[in-house]
């Protein structure tokens, strides 16, 4: 045998601790060899019951409880106590009391006070896994910080209370603000916190008190004057406007496309770039006329004009509207299929004189404009495109019935004919006379009593206590079961218990049905079917 560069006589027990190259032999009976082979460390130990090895050290566990060994690849195996120390990555560290604590990499940390939110390695003293987060920045770039008093700007941690985020970059409170994407500075005594993007590409910070930033420069505000910018000059909204970078009286002159005019001379509205009066004038499709509104591209006056599809025409109605391009009175008139209709006369409830209607609608077939009429509402209904006359009978009672109006109170509609609710019933589209009264009810169209009869398929049949319907014939339930439509008599089998069989019924829990016959259930030739199927005893 080769060990440790030498020759060695083979024997049952004598084992090498090590390799060819570097190894000391042993007796594996009596002997224990302990190795760390990363650091070339072989230790031969006295062989002891239930030790065993950590790296090249031995322990007993009997004689060290809570012991443990703490392995990795790039460090030496040690061993640890497992209630007061942690073994992260190969590292032992002291931890106090394990039940609190955890390994963030290499180093332990109790999680009551401490946190590993990056899980990197990097500890957060103060803040628990609650108010604990990690800050990374596109690189990849991870830091732990306490969300209660710190934040965090791409990748880096900040003081919430001293220190704020600009566009990623952490500025300085009190000293710096934030524009737009970067820091401009202040001096402390500053008020305002405003920012001016200069003409130079720089920014500056500025009380809006006091200046302005009006086209890339800073402009004062004397006396506060000055509340808007009109090009690089602040001038006063409430007294003056803006025209294209002139300040101008806002109470006398107005601007047209940059052009300053009197409003006592020349106008108080714009058409383009040219004013008018708009007291007796207005702009239609870049024209000024005399109107006070555009009917298309012409002006109207809406006192004593309509407009109708681009077409004016004189408003000498009470309740002008339109029908297509026609000018209409409303109040008066109506306006079916594009034509303008004369309202119909009606009897005053008031006076008892005729009047002209003003409550209409149109009636007809809406498909075909040419038939559309108008009719009063109130006195008058449309039944399938027909007016017909209610009568004196109040309009909330009534509903068509074919091209007739019936009252809902007494009549019902029968495939479109009237009927007496009292004396008659429809029965399939067809009226019957109602001889047996509330209990009167319908079968095959013809009327039955409902208290002694039933109605089976298209049969009025007799009901006595225990009838029911099967198929289009009666039975007592009693004594019969219905099988696909054909009473079967029970023969003696309880009713809850009966099942449809062959030609007749059988009892359920006694036996089996399969395909027409009965088949004993439990143990025919000492067999237990039980539970089974007919599928499962017939395959």
């Amino acid at each position: 045998m080769c060990c440790g560069g030498k020759l060695y006589d083979r024997d049952a027990y004598f084992q090498c601790c090590g390799n060819n190259e570097r190894g000391i032999p042993y007796n594996d009976n009596t002997q224990m060899c302990c190795m760390w082979q990363y650091g070339n460390e072989y230790v031969i130990h006295n062989k002891t019951q239930g030790a065993w090895c950590c790296g090249s050290e031995l322990f007993d566990p009997a004689e060290s409880p809570g012991q443990s060994c703490c392995n990795s690849w790039t460090n030496k195996p040690a061993i640890f106590s497992s209630t007061t120390e942690m073994c992260c990555e190969g590292q032992v560290g002291f931890s106090g009391d394990t039940a609190y604590t955890s390994c963030c990499g290499a180093i332990s940390y109790d999680r009551r006070i401490a946190s590993c939110p990056c899980h990197d390695g990097q500890v957060q003293i103060g803040a628990s896994e609650l108010t604990a987060a990690c800050c990374q920045n596109s690189d990849g770039t991870k830091a732990p910080y306490n969300t209660e008093t710190e934040g965090c700007c791409n990748g880096l941690v900040y003081d919430n209370s001293l220190q704020f985020c600009c566009n990623g970059l952490v500025g300085e409170v009190g000293t710096e603000v934030c524009c737009g994407d970067s820091i401009a500075s202040k001096s402390a005594n500053q008020t305002g916190s405003s920012c001016c993007l200069l003409n130079d590409g720089s920014t500056v910070v500025y009380d809006p008190t006091q200046q302005l930033c009006c086209g890339g420069a800073l402009v004062d505000n004397l006396g506060n004057l000055g509340d808007r910018c009109c090009g690089n000059v602040a001038y006063n909204s409430l007294t003056q406007s803006c025209c294209e970078g002139i300040v101008t009286d806002a109470a006398g002159q107005i601007c047209c496309n940059g052009n300053v005019f009197d409003t006592e001379t020349a106008g108080d509205a714009c058409c383009n770039d040219v004013p008018y009066f708009s007291s007796d004038s207005t702009c239609c499709s870049g024209e000024i006329q005399l109107g006070d509104r555009c009917c298309g591209n012409i002006a109207y006056n809406s006192l004593t004009q309509f407009c109708c599809e681009e077409i004016v025409t004189p408003s000498v109605y009470i309740y002008p509207s339109c029908c297509v391009n026609a000018t209409f009175d409303s109040y008066v008139q109506t306006c079916c299929g594009g034509i303008v209709y004369d309202n119909p006369e009606i009897i005053s409830t008031i006076t008892g004189e005729i009047e002209v209607s003003h409550q209409t609608r149109c009636c007809g077939d809406f498909s075909n404009d040419q038939t559309l009429l108008p009719y009063d509402y109130a006195t008058s209904t449309c039944c399938n495109g027909n007016i017909v006359d209610l009568g004196g009978l109040d309009p909330s009672l009534i509903e068509c019935c074919g091209g007739e109006v019936m009252n809902t109170e007494i009549s019902t509609c029968c495939e479109g004919v009237v009927i007496n609710k009292e004396t008659s019933t429809c029965c399939e589209g067809a009226a019957v006379d109602r001889w047996y009264g509330d209990a009167t009810g319908c079968c095959n169209g013809t009327a039955m009593n409902l208290t002694d009869s039933i109605c089976c398929g298209n049969n009025v049949i007799a009901n006595d206590a225990n009838t029911e319907c099967c198929g289009s014939t009666g039975m007592d339930s009693t004594l019969f079961k219905c099988c696909d439509g054909v009473p079967r008599s029970l023969n003696g089998v309880p009713a809850d218990k009966a099942i449809c069989c062959g030609q007749g019924c059988i009892d359920g829990t006694q036996y089996f049905c399969c395909d027409g016959k009965q088949y004993q259930k439990g143990n025919p030739d000492g067999i237990d079917v039980s539970g089974l199927t007919c599928d499962s005893l017939f395959p």
